[in-house]
């Protein structure tokens, strides 16, 4: 069996299993993988962008659910009642792959994003976090155990992450489970306020990974603010050096 249907049976699995355990509504929003082709589980251009979990209290028919097979969700789904690939979040993330994109010479942005492996680090869907907090171990160790197996086969060189759990949870699973080692990590002034930003590195023999955690970007929204977009620029050159 292919690893996508085999990590898609085990969050279904573990979906009913937290069905079983929890109180009506929660864990019946359903759950949501991947925003790119299931493609990009096996074969991708070594860049991961994570978010927490997939929002809202019910899932869209008209979105990917495992993957999304015709096109990128950020750059051809409507999210809220923004035109295709137009809310705030995806413009967001678009530009963060435009300043990706220039940094390692490829003119079209939209190639980079389609090609790199981008998705939930816990499945399964809810309003706000604190709906399923109860929860919050058990749904972090099963996001490690999920990413593990992908990071196994296919180890990315730079993953962003755009909240603090993800980012602590991948900075363990890379230590714990995949025997990598830390060496060195740096906070950076994003530009807003008195939020930071921060820039990590891990090696093992030959394998090189840098993670970048940037505040959620549906809040701050770093790189259209005048007094943030600079600095990110300069960050994001520093996490693709020698990409």
């Amino acid at each position: 069996m292919h690893l996508f249907e085999i990590l898609t049976k085990k969050i279904e699995n573990k979906l009913q299993e937290l069905i079983k355990i929890a109180p009506t509504p929660i864990f019946r929003r359903g759950w949501r993988f991947l925003y790119n082709s299931k493609k990009t589980i096996d074969s991708n251009n070594g860049i991961c962008l994570l978010a927490l979990n997939p929002g809202g209290k019910e899932e869209n028919q008209d979105h990917g659910k495992e993957s999304c097979e015709n096109g990128s969700a950020i750059l051809t789904e409507r999210w809220k009642n923004y035109d295709a690939g137009m809310s705030l979040l995806q413009i967001q993330y678009k530009q963060l792959f435009m300043e990706i994109a220039a940094n390692i010479g490829e003119q079209d942005y939209k190639i980079v994003l389609e090609k790199s492996l981008i998705g939930f680090f816990i499945p399964f869907r809810s309003p706000n976090f604190e709906e399923i907090n109860l929860y919050e171990k058990d749904l972090l160790n099963f996001g490690k155990v999920l990413w593990s197996e992908i990071f196994s086969k296919c180890t990315p060189k730079v993953i962003v992450c755009i909240d603090q759990k993800t980012y602590k949870s991948i900075h363990e699973l890379l230590v714990v489970n995949l025997q990598f080692k830390p060496i060195e990590n740096k906070i950076f002034k994003s530009g807003w306020g008195n939020v930071t930003v921060n820039l990590a590195h891990f090696h093992k023999e030959n394998k090189k990974i840098s993670i970048l955690r940037l505040p959620h970007l549906s809040t701050y929204k770093l790189f259209s603010n005048d007094s943030s977009k600079d600095k990110i620029k300069e960050i994001i050159k520093e996490l693709m050096q020698g990409f």
